[in-house]
Order: structure tokens, then C-alpha cells, then sequence
């Protein structure tokens, strides 16, 4: 029910012109909301590693790509948090409780899945860019409209590119720790 409620929530604070891009859930914080709930349906290893990393790169967004600037005098500002925060304690539970873990194939699955569905969905977005859609699901085309760092990697396929790298980077940096792990089990 907790679930369901973060997802009318999210519907409900986005404003009518903003609706249809609400509803499809092609952004990744929408994906991995998803994903936590698949994974508390399923417990299925598969989902989690695909959660583990997604999720980790939706929760990159609070420092990369909060996409409305929301401050906390705004309902939205805690309803984006506290979805994150729903998304990162999902990975946290089914780690320490469950037991899950993170291996090499894990990483190259997320990559391998991630990155045609950005391709897709990048051409999708090229495809509805232009009023009254004026998509851009994942942040594929250009940056939020606030400042952010993704400001700096320009416009166009360099654009995408150097997002993708950086995803892909944040997906690395969440491996090492599993590294460390593995080696320290081995030895």
C-alpha cells in the first residue's frame, strides 16, 4: 500500500501539462519505484541486481538531476526524497536481511540491460521533443531546466554520451565495494 501511495504521489504532484509524461514510466526514478516493488513481490535476484545498480543511479539523481528545484516548502521536495530514500532502503533490506549480493555478471547485466533502453528511449524522446510533449525521460536529450552538473556535457549525442559514461562510471564505483568483498572472501 506504501508503494501504490508513492506512486499516486508522484502522479498527483506533477502539474496537467506534465501528466502524460507522469504516466509513462520511462524515467529511471520511476523504473527503479518499480523495481522495489517487483523485488518485494518476487525476492528475485535478478530484479535486485537491475535494482542495485538502477537504484543507486536514481538516487545519484538527488545530486545530479533534481529535475524541479523543489524546496522544502513544497510537498514535491519530500515526496521526491522519501521516494528515493523508499528506493535506496528497498537495496539495504534485501542485502542485510535477505542476505543478496553483487557480482561481476550483476554489473554487466545493468549495463548490458540500461544501456539499449537509453538508446530507445532516447530516440523516443528526439521522436516527442517538440510541444506540446517536449519529452525528455531520463534526462536523454539535455539537463533539468535548474542547474546541475550535467549542465557542463552540452547538447546533442555528446550529450548522451558523456550521461551514459557517467552512469555507467556510477555503476562501476557501486561494484567496488562487492570487489573488495569478494577478495576478502577469497583470501
Amino acid at each position: 500500500m506504501f508503494e501504490a501511495t508513492l506512486h499516486v504521489a508522484q502522479y498527483l504532484t506533477r502539474p496537467y501539462y506534465e501528466f502524460l509524461r507522469g504516466v509513462i514510466p520511462f524515467e529511471l526514478c520511476a523504473l527503479t519505484l518499480w523495481l522495489s516493488v517487483a523485488l518485494c513481490a518476487t525476492k528475485r535476484k535478478t530484479v535486485f541486481e537491475l535494482l542495485y545498480f538502477w537504484g543507486l543511479g536514481a538516487l545519484a539523481s538527488l545530486a545530479f538531476a533534481n529535475d524541479d528545484g523543489a524546496g522544502p516548502d513544497r510537498f514535491r521536495y519530500y515526496q521526491y526524497f522519501g521516494t528515493h530514500a523508499y528506493i535506496c532502503l528497498t537495496i539495504v533490506y534485501f542485502i542485510a536481511v535477505r542476505g543478496f549480493t553483487i557480482e561481476l555478471k550483476s554489473l554487466l547485466k545493468a549495463v548490458g540491460i540500461l544501456f539499449p533502453i537509453t538508446l530507445a528511449l532516447r530516440l523516443f524522446d528526439l521522436a516527442f521533443s517538440e510541444a506540446p510533449y517536449e519529452f525528455n525521460f531520463m534526462f536523454l536529450i539535455k539537463p533539468p531546466e535548474v542547474s546541475t552538473p550535467l549542465d557542463s556535457f552540452g547538447r546533442g549525442w555528446g550529450y548522451y554520451f558523456a550521461f551514459v559514461g557517467l552512469c555507467a562510471g556510477l555503476m562501476v564505483i557501486a561494484y567496488l565495494p562487492w570487489l573488495g568483498r569478494k577478495k576478502a572472501s577469497a583470501g
